[in-house]
């Protein structure tokens, strides 16, 4: 029963690698691709539910004037010539500007306008050395009941009862003296 577990959670997995980077860009269409073609080199590195969104973005692409998609394709390139954490950066002051209402926006954009460029440079300057290294993926927030709770497998139960068998449970605070 164990061994069928075993093979069968290893199936999953490999099914899981496999659709991660799905679709490939070879089952994309060729309007996709002429739309999405910036992303190309970088497109297996794009996790699947990302993959999504440039696709459907991709749907509107036709669409757009020569100008508008001129721009798209450069803001496209931009955006895969940045490195995974630069792209979470992105993502967290996105977040960030969209929790501001449009008149704190442009409050702060007028007094950005308003430092002179040698201001402007320090305050870059200063922005890049306060970057944080190895920043995290933004947060997503789940509501408390969407989650749920790992159950128990026989194999965890069996593991409990035969680890603390004959032998009293010591806790380390228990154990060590106290000082006065």
């Amino acid at each position: 029963m164990a061994q069928s577990a075993t093979a069968s959670g290893a199936k999953s997995n490999a099914q899981n690698a496999s659709t991660a980077s799905q679709p490939a860009w070879s089952t994309l269409s060729a309007a996709q691709q002429a739309a999405l073609k910036p992303l190309a080199p970088v497109w297996n590195e794009i996790s699947a539910n990302r993959k999504q969104k440039w696709i459907a973005l991709s749907a509107n692409f036709s669409k757009l004037t020569p100008a508008e998609q001129s721009t798209l394709h450069a803001r496209m390139g931009e955006w895969a010539a940045l490195s995974p954490n630069e792209r979470n950066r992105a993502r967290l002051n996105f977040a960030e500007s969209r929790a501001l209402s449009g008149e704190e926006k442009k409050a702060q954009w007028a007094a950005y306008q308003a430092l002179t460029q040698d201001q402007k440079q320090k305050l870059a300057a200063q922005a890049a050395s306060n970057q944080a290294k190895g920043a995290a993926p933004a947060v997503i927030e789940r509501a408390p009941g969407k989650l749920a709770s790992v159950p128990v497998t026989r194999s965890d139960a069996n593991a409990a009862s035969a680890k603390g068998a004959g032998r009293p449970e010591t806790r380390p605070s228990a154990a060590a003296p106290s000082r006065p």
